[in-house]
This record gives C-alpha cells, sequence and structure tokens, in this order.
C-alpha cells in the first residue's frame, strides 16, 4: 500500500524513470562512475527509518542485481517502518544526505540538472556499461535525497 509519506519518497523515482524511457541519452557519467551507496548495515526491501535524524531509506526490489535505493530527508513514516540509525549512509566518494551542492559538483562533475518534487535534481549515470542512474535532490543548496537505480 502506497501512503502519502512514500509517494513523496517515490516522486523522484517516478520522475527519473519517465525521463530515462524518453530522454535521448543519458545524463553525464559521472567522475567516479562506479559510485554506490554504502553504510548501512543491511539494505533490505521496505522502508527503514532514522527518527534521530529524520532520514529515510527506501528500497525496491533489492536482489543484489536489479533495484532501487532511496534515501531522503522525510518527515516521520508510517508506523510499520524499521527502525535504524541512517547516518551513516552515503555515496562511495561519502556524498551523504546534507551534503553541500558545491561538493557534488567537485566530486562527480557537472550534472544533467532538473527540476520536480519540488527540488533540484542532479542526474548522473552510474556504472555506463550497463547504465545505471543516480539521482541527487537539493534544496537549499544541499542534498535531500538520494536515488539510485542499477541492474537491467
Amino acid at each position: 500500500m502506497v501512503t502519502p509519506w512514500m509517494t513523496q519518497m517515490q516522486c523522484v523515482a517516478q520522475f527519473t524513470l519517465s525521463l530515462s524511457k524518453g530522454a535521448p541519452a543519458p545524463p553525464p557519467v559521472a567522475k567516479k562512475s562506479s559510485e554506490y551507496l554504502s553504510g548501512a548495515a543491511s539494505f533490505k526491501n521496505g522502508v527503514t527509518y532514522d527518527a534521530a535524524h529524520g532520514i529515510a531509506l527506501l528500497v525496491t526490489d533489492h536482489d543484489h542485481a536489479w533495484g532501487t535505493i532511496q534515501v531522503l530527508k522525510i518527515g516521520p513514516p508510517p508506523s510499520a517502518a524499521r527502525a535504524a540509525d541512517l547516518s551513516g549512509v552515503h555515496t562511495t566518494s561519502n556524498i551523504a544526505v546534507g551534503t553541500p551542492e558545491s561538493e557534488v559538483v567537485r566530486l562527480l562533475g557537472a550534472p544533467e540538472r532538473e527540476t520536480a518534487c519540488g527540488a533540484t535534481l542532479f542526474r548522473y549515470t552510474i556504472f555506463p556499461e550497463i547504465p545505471n542512474e543516480l539521482v541527487f535532490s537539493l534544496a537549499a543548496g544541499r542534498v535531500t535525497g538520494i536515488y539510485v537505480t542499477y541492474g537491467d
């Protein structure tokens, strides 16, 4: 069941999917093209929430071959969410929720910029041999969300 809370989380995912299906070319390749998320003890399907930091982790179809992982600064979730400390979740370049926009560009290069979901989105291609996307949502010059899709 999709709750209003999850709808906010899925906005970037749906927007990215619609762009990738209709886009004439993928977004630019990140300087570090093997960028991925790390820092959580386990990425399990479903929603995990860190109440102390106001960060949620949404994992869909994660089977180490295909799926999506999204980390987002968001308000409290439905009561069914697992609780965990997500403050250590970051990309391999240490980009996390709260990282300044300028640091993302310094580490990964110039992104494709879009505006959707009430935020600026920075889009990159990672693992170009099997094009996957890494998207950052930004507000007030800082990362508020990280969305990764991988697999074919």
